[in-house]
């Protein structure tokens, strides 16, 4: 954490603008990401594996890097609540948005509230990308269980008392096990 002034009014206001700058930083992380899981949404539809695990490496680095920032953030976070007398409890942006400086609290304002609707957008497309990339592996899975396995029919072989048994007789399966 750098404070830039011994003058307490200054160092508060450094403070603020750090935190500012750190969820403005944080935001474009965010609208990144979003970017990188339309992508790899669309990937996911077209089956380019290589392009759909070059955008999930990408997503990796970027949930990385801002899990890196939180702690940063939640420093800034903790050391504003504490001098807004906010440390009986753990401060959070909207407790401390209501104890801002107004130039502050407007910006601190828009930056949630336009991260909330990145975060929402973003867990609606992880969402929706799941369901694309666990339909298409299912019917992965289906083909592969059809080549591997091979139809069952009944064997038409009789037990001694003569009673039909049903048991599958197993067609040529179209790959052996070694594939």
């Amino acid at each position: 954490m750098r404070i830039l002034h011994n003058n307490p009014v200054l160092a508060l206001e450094d403070l603020w603008t750090q935190l500012s700058e750190g969820f403005d930083t944080e935001l474009e992380r965010q609208e990144t990401l979003l970017s990188l899981c339309i992508a790899q949404g669309e990937a996911a539809r077209a089956h380019d594996l290589e392009f759909l695990e070059a955008k999930t490496e990408a997503i990796s680095v970027l949930a990385a890097e801002s899990a890196q920032a939180e702690q940063t953030r939640q420093e800034l976070v903790a050391q504003l609540g504490e001098q807004y007398g906010l440390s009986d409890f753990e401060p959070t942006l909207s407790s401390l948005i209501a104890v801002a400086p107004e130039r502050h609290a407007l910006r601190l304002r828009e930056l949630q509230t336009r991260m909330r609707e990145v975060t929402t957008q973003t867990r609606d497309k992880v969402s929706e990308n799941s369901r694309v990339i666990r339909r298409a592996l299912r019917v992965v899975q289906t083909a592969l269980s059809v080549i591997t396995r091979g139809g069952d029919a009944p064997s038409g072989h009789y037990g001694r008392a003569g009673e039909e048994k049903n048991a599958p007789l197993r067609h040529a399966a179209l790959l052996d096990r070694k594939g």
